[in-house]
């Protein structure tokens, strides 16, 4: 589906100008019905119809943008097919191709939603997630996209989960999805950032950390149903106790004393439930080594005591610490 130079039977890339939508097809569906309905309600759906077969769905889904070439195209469907069969369990042909032909249906429901939210799907090749962590909205030469507004919450709450899924390695990812997907069904939970929101952000970066999507991403969504049952918000400490001080569900709880104090002396530094003194500040005041203090905010992270956003390493700058409840 797409917009071409000429009209031939086996139109060409070169002819081949441009589409903003991606067209799927479902074949030999169990339940056509209950298929159509999922593919109803999914967000950038324009066009959803029975198949001439009558087996089977033909889906048209609205980009926020036109892509340009084919191989960009064919990326966008291998990606976003991913992301149906993920979320609905269906799935789509194969064929990537904008120039294959599609036979319309006289199908009296017939879907149609011309106001349709454009999808947002990423370009891999030039995708950098770097600009999607702590910026407003997304860039338009990055993602296949309109564009999408965070306030100052939602972006550190993403910059906190892409820093765990990015910090992964071999032999440790798979925890480290289930502790970044935990972590944001917390905050989902609790009301403070929307699911598709928070995906749109997140599932580029995800892909960007694995060799199999969609096992990786199913992974990490089953951990975010379990993280909703356990609401998580960022607590602005400043605003409990002044001076150095230990609160009670923190000096009640099982962790290292040492561990506690820290939390106490990074809670002093709180301004609005975040802090950022250097480890260098916090190893000199409680005269500890920086490795047994690295050992204590481990341990606090784990224990989901606080969540943190790396400083960047090469600018000298410190880590940001959120607490949270």
């Amino acid at each position: 589906m797409g917009i071409f130079k000429e009209i031939q039977n086996n139109a060409t890339n070169a002819s081949f100008l441009y589409t903003d939508k991606l067209l799927f097809d479902f074949d030999n569906l169990e339940d056509v019905t209950k298929a159509k309905e999922k593919l109803k309600s999914l967000p950038g759906a324009y066009l959803v119809f029975v198949s001439p077969s009558g087996n089977g769905i033909k889906a048209v889904f609205q980009l926020g943008r036109h892509i340009k070439d084919i191989d960009d195209y064919k990326q966008a469907y291998e990606t976003f097919a991913e992301s149906l069969e993920v979320n609905t369990g269906l799935i789509p042909d194969k064929t990537c191709d904008p120039r294959r032909l599609c036979f319309l249906s006289h199908d009296k429901e017939l879907f149609f939603n011309p106001d349709a939210k454009p999808i947002c799907i990423p370009i891999k090749q030039v995708y950098r997630a770097e600009t999607a962590l702590l910026k407003p909205v997304y860039r338009a030469k990055t993602t296949l996209c309109a564009k999408i507004a965070y306030s100052d919450k939602e972006q550190n709450i993403i910059a906190i989960i892409s820093s765990i899924v990015r910090r992964s390695k071999p032999g440790n990812r798979h925890q480290c999805r289930l502790k970044a997907g935990y972590s944001l069904g917390g905050y989902i939970g609790a009301g403070e950032i929307e699911e598709q929101k928070a995906l749109n952000a997140l599932i580029p970066i995800i892909q960007r950390n694995t060799d199999n999507f969609t096992k990786s991403i199913r992974t990490f969504k089953d951990a975010m149903i379990e993280g909703k049952k356990n609401p998580r918000q960022f607590l602005d400490v400043s605003k409990s106790f002044d001076g150095l001080f230990i609160p009670n569900h923190l000096l009640e709880s099982d962790i290292k004393i040492g561990a506690k104090l820290v939390y106490a002396l990074l809670a002093k530094y709180s301004e609005g439930g975040e802090c950022r003194p250097k480890q260098e500040t916090i190893s000199k005041l409680l005269k500890i080594p920086k490795r047994t203090l690295s050992n204590y905010l481990e341990e606090l992270n784990k224990k989901n005591y606080i969540d943190v956003i790396p400083g960047n390493s090469f600018k000298k700058e410190a880590n940001r610490y959120f607490f949270i409840k």
